[in-house]
């Protein structure tokens, strides 16, 4: 059950997973307004059960300067967000399922399905929605909710993931991505 989850974290780079889920006792939500810088000099704000643990800085797209990697891994939940900044301003992000797993590679083994694709208004900015869902070896289920976000020349892309009947991560994420800010 957890062989997804667990290959999604590996694969997001982050250090170690529970192994199997917890109880809702048993997982500590401490709520923080964490605060991304962009490069024009405002940052995106939202509200997040745990730190961001990773950062990382990638250089593999010619297009795109400045591209960071944040990361968050709890034992039931995982948040990955990208920003990064187009060089050429005149140029769009296309924000796609295939563009939101990249950095799930291993994952694309287990169909993705790509259960919804819309436009959402989050705090008065238009972004991209996509619900992509995945299965286990066991079966089990695991969902991936996707927010892309461009504004002038930077993009922020957002993936929660965790499995399709934790209703607490669901809301978590809810919550999480009600929240985001661009100040």
């Amino acid at each position: 059950m957890a062989a997804v989850l667990a290959v999604l974290i590996v694969i997001v780079a982050a250090a170690g997973c529970g192994g199997e889920r917890q109880d809702d006792a048993q997982e500590e939500i401490g709520w923080r307004t964490l605060s991304l810088p962009q490069d024009d000099g405002r940052s995106l704000s939202l509200e997040l059960p745990g730190e961001l643990e990773v950062q990382q800085e990638r250089s593999d797209d010619a297009n795109v300067k400045n591209q960071k990697i944040y990361k968050h891994l709890g034992s039931r939940m995982l948040v990955s967000i990208h920003h990064g900044t187009m060089i050429n301003p005149n140029v769009r992000v296309k924000f796609t399922m295939s563009r939101f797993l990249d950095d799930f590679a291993k994952v694309r083994k287990n169909n993705p399905v790509l259960k919804r694709a819309e436009k959402r208004t989050i705090n008065g900015r238009e972004m991209d929605y996509f619900e992509i869902g995945l299965r286990d070896e066991d079966g089990d289920s695991l969902r991936l909710e996707c927010l892309g976000l461009q504004m002038g020349q930077e993009y922020w892309m957002i993936t929660f993931g965790y499995w399709t009947d934790d209703k607490t991560m669901e809301a978590i994420a809810e919550k999480a991505m009600a929240s985001i800010r661009i100040e």
